[in-house]
């Protein structure tokens, strides 16, 4: 069963299964965010900044290097930008 529900600013689709595990029925809820575009777009550079600091992090720790020693923050930034294309 797939309805919509709204908590605070934020809709959600839910769906609802009722699936049987050692004889026994659980009930499986699945709430799914639903954004506009622009909030898409926004929580994907978000995640996309995280994956790259995190990437990053570990990159200069297998150099010996603490992150972000070598790296101006322009460079960073030309880096993001890199990654995203």
């Amino acid at each position: 069963m797939e309805q919509i529900i709204n908590n605070e600013n934020q809709r959600f689709m839910v769906e609802t299964e009722i699936v049987f595990m050692r004889g026994r029925p659980v009930t499986l809820t699945s709430r799914t965010p639903i954004f506009t575009p622009e909030q898409r777009e926004k929580r994907r550079r978000e995640i996309e900044t995280r994956l790259y600091d995190i990437c990053l992090k570990y990159h200069n720790k297998e150099k010996g290097r603490a992150p972000g020693a070598a790296e101006s923050k322009q460079q960073k930034q030309k880096n993001r930008k890199n990654l995203a294309n």
